[in-house]
């Protein structure tokens, strides 16, 4: 133990900022590597599709049929509808063509099953017209982007076509401005696979952002409380960054909210603002950083921030939020 001690003790000799940076980045690449659907062995990755969009339609609505053989754009995946602006909030529909090659087990030909890496903010799957899977399609107005996590959807046999045809698979899209619409790739093959794949990289993707969310929420509230009782600052700073913290984490997960959209999305955007702004003041308090002119600039942002972010529902271009970031 006491050389473990050594040990960080010289660490601490080191800038803050040093190891701080360092304990980020390797964290991003830990996530970076987990939450990636990345190659699996044993299926087939459909990265090409047919792209077709229509103008807007109201959420929750079933959408007008469409003939087989429509013409569109073709267009690699991932593919994000509306770049740069991100306006989109219509319907569009992605059309891939995939030749199944059968799995065979022990017992026989095994389930095929699609994994979709993205689809959202709502979505629904055909294939070959059959409908197999949907998330949000037929929900009335409210908060919710499936797009955050990797869905499996399963392919019942009945629907495939014999002899080893061409399938034909559907993945229509409900938008919603200033969201990132859209898909990425497709993995088909042996089901049970993509469901074990789905479930890891699901783990990563939504439920350590519950856990995470609820952590922050205790240590938000504690961190409160010992604010009110002593009114010392760093308690204060905490609080708020931690609070600021979970709304951010609950409203990225795969959460439906009742309620305007723009509402929810609004205070989505804004909270880390906020938890980006106490977080900093924080930290320049803990470790007593010699920056006036940075605090008072964070500290502006945090001001300007709820009046930035109107201008940019009010102009409906999501190039607002990328200056702003």
């Amino acid at each position: 133990m006491e050389r473990l001690r050594r040990v960080l003790q010289r660490g601490m000799r080191w800038p803050a900022y040093v190891w701080a940076a360092w304990w980020v980045v390797s964290l991003l690449t830990v996530l970076a590597g987990s939450t990636d659907v990345g190659e699996i062995p044993g299926t087939l990755k459909l990265d090409r599709a047919v792209l077709t969009s229509d103008v807007q339609v109201k959420t929750g609505s079933r959408p007008p049929a469409r003939e087989s053989g429509e013409s569109g754009e073709a267009v690699n995946l991932p593919h994000i509808l509306a770049e740069p602006r991100r306006d989109f909030s219509g319907q569009a529909r992605y059309e891939l063509a995939w030749s199944p090659a059968p799995v065979i087990g022990p017992e026989g030909p095994r389930p095929q099953g699609l994994l979709l890496s993205k689809a959202g903010p709502r979505f629904r799957v055909t294939v070959n017209g059959v409908e197999i899977g949907n998330e949000g399609w037929y929900q009335g107005p409210g908060y919710l982007d499936a797009g955050v996590r990797a869905r499996f959807v399963a392919v019942p046999p009945q629907v495939l076509e014999a002899g080893g045809s061409v399938q034909r698979v559907v993945v229509e899209i409900q938008g919603q401005a200033l969201r990132s619409n859209g898909l990425g790739p497709v993995w088909v093959g042996d089901a049970e696979i993509l469901r074990q794949r789905s479930r890891w990289v699901g783990w990563w993707q939504a439920d350590l952002t519950w856990m995470v969310m609820g952590a922050a929420t205790l240590v938000g509230l504690f961190t409160l409380v010992i604010w009110i009782q002593t009114g010392e600052r760093l308690f204060g700073l905490l609080a708020g960054a931690m609070l600021c913290l979970s709304i951010r984490l609950t409203l990225s997960a795969p959460v439906f909210l009742p309620g305007p959209f723009g509402c929810w999305d609004y205070l989505h955007k804004l909270s880390f603002t906020g938890y980006c702004g106490f977080l900093y003041l924080f930290m320049s308090a803990l470790f007593q950083f010699d920056l006036s002119f940075v605090r008072k600039a964070v500290v502006a942002m945090m001001g300007v921030a709820p009046l930035w972010l109107i201008g940019l529902f009010v102009s409906n271009d999501y190039q607002w939020y990328r200056v702003w970031n």
